[in-house]
């Protein structure tokens, strides 16, 4: 600390030396003198702050705290030079480039005392690596796989050169993804013709709502063949619906087609109590937007179901009501009927007589 003290001493007082002979009379008149002797100073009042930051710094990780009229009296007086400067390059700041100007007219200077001040340093954690999703072709990975790379493609700072391979790596080998971007010689020109091609063969939002309308009638068609439970069908169902609203397919525009598709997918019981809640919610809709807010009030009630089902599971199992299967009595008489339950040698040999 002693050694950065003695060195601020030295600065400031060059700074002092510098500031008196910029503020003589005439001195401005050689313009391009005066120009160079602005930029010095601003030199100065940079390292002066950086001089003043490294002081703070030591006082506040000393073993003893420091006085308050301490750390009052190194704040004056650094905001002295700071000011000092700040005046000067608005009386003069003509002779300056208009973007340093600009910002001592708007109040926005390079260095202000609140800025030497040590700040609170922030934790740094060793996250794991991402993986690349390897796109092979397959429709229904697409938004994910481009929401992922779409970072890389849109990184200015990546060469394309470097795009093209990361492109090949994120896609998965011996498969039609890989064989659309191989189809190109691998060099920075070629990339974002490859990427266009990925785009039109995979990514075309067409294709895309296509294939997620087409999850929807899977799903209803796999929930009139079996009985499943609310919860998975929510999930299925939000999962398609975000997806589709991803891809522009939002409930303002298609409610009227995928509020009957939903509504085929739930089970009877759930069905009369769903309707049974919408003839009370419809009142106080207008005609124009009752499928919207059918459709948004048919998976808010599924999600309150789900929430439901959760918390009876929840309450049961965390107090031990759930029934847990009995052990069968093989000597009962019914036992007699199943030739597998009729006692045994061992049964007879292990009873108690009393």
């Amino acid at each position: 600390m002693d050694k950065v003290v003695s060195r601020r001493k030295f600065v400031r007082g060059f700074f002092t030396k510098l500031a008196n002979k910029i503020t003589e009379p005439g001195t401005e008149n050689d313009s391009a003198e005066f120009r160079v002797k602005l930029d010095n100073l601003k030199e100065r009042c940079q390292e002066l702050a950086d001089l003043d930051a490294a002081v703070f710094e030591s006082l506040v990780a000393a073993d003893e705290e420091p006085q308050e009229e301490v750390v009052m009296n190194e704040m004056e007086v650094a905001q002295s030079y700071q000011d000092r400067y700040k005046s000067i390059i608005l009386k003069y700041g003509s002779y300056l480039a208009d973007d340093d100007a600009q910002s001592v007219r708007s109040g926005h200077t390079a260095v202000t005392v609140r800025d030497q001040w040590p700040q609170t340093p922030k934790k740094k954690f060793k996250l794991p690596k991402l993986q690349f999703m390897q796109f092979g072709g397959d429709l229904r990975d697409w938004l994910a796989f481009w929401g992922q790379f779409q970072k890389i493609d849109e990184d200015p700072d990546i060469d394309e050169d470097d795009k093209f391979q990361y492109l090949v790596q994120a896609t998965a080998p011996n498969t039609r993804a890989r064989e659309v971007v191989e189809s190109y010689p691998p060099t920075g020109k070629n990339y974002k013709n490859a990427v266009e091609s990925l785009r039109e063969r995979f990514g075309r939002n067409e294709l895309l709502v296509g294939i997620y309308v087409r999850e929807l009638i899977k799903l209803l068609l796999g929930a009139n063949k079996k009985e499943i439970s609310i919860a998975f069908l929510y999930d299925k169902l939000e999962t398609q619906l975000r997806a589709l609203a991803t891809l522009g397919v939002t409930s303002e525009t298609n409610a009227a087609i995928l509020l009957p598709m939903i509504e085929s997918c739930l089970s009877e019981d759930i069905l009369r109590v769903w309707q049974r809640t919408i003839n009370r919610d419809s009142i106080l809709t207008t005609a124009g937007d009752l499928n919207k807010h059918m459709l948004d009030s048919l998976m808010k009630f599924l999600r309150s179901e789900v929430e439901s089902e959760e918390k009876i599971r929840m309450a049961v199992e965390r107090f031990g009501l759930t029934e847990r299967p009995r052990l069968k009595d093989k000597t009962s008489p019914e036992s007699f009927h199943n030739p597998s339950q009729q006692p045994t040698v061992a049964d007879l040999v292990n009873i108690k007589f009393e």
